[in-house]
């Protein structure tokens, strides 16, 4: 096969009728459902994240939120912890 006859089967392929693909036939057939509307399916998903978190008990908010502010605490005090370290090794090795 050249490729002057893989241009001319696409082509062929191109210019087929929609009729004559099944694949096309069979999702014509398939049944159309409605969409909700995008505010309906948003209050929906908004009322249920609220029903999910609203039995949570109080300390699992407060450890919740400590936890998210202790994290980024503790990351910046050992990256701290280290250049102190480091250039103090430094400065050691080089007197």
């Amino acid at each position: 096969m050249t490729p002057l006859d893989r241009h001319t089967d696409a082509d062929a392929s191109a210019n087929a009728s929609p009729d004559d693909d099944p694949l096309l036939r069979a999702l014509r057939a398939l049944p159309v459902h409605p969409d909700p509307t995008p505010r309906h399916a948003s209050a929906a998903a908004r009322a249920a994240f609220v029903r999910a978190f609203d039995d949570a008990p109080w300390y699992a908010r407060a450890f919740g939120a400590a936890g998210r502010a202790t994290v980024p605490v503790v990351l910046a005090s050992v990256v701290g912890l280290y250049l102190f370290w480091a250039f103090a090794t430094a400065i050691a090795l080089n007197q």
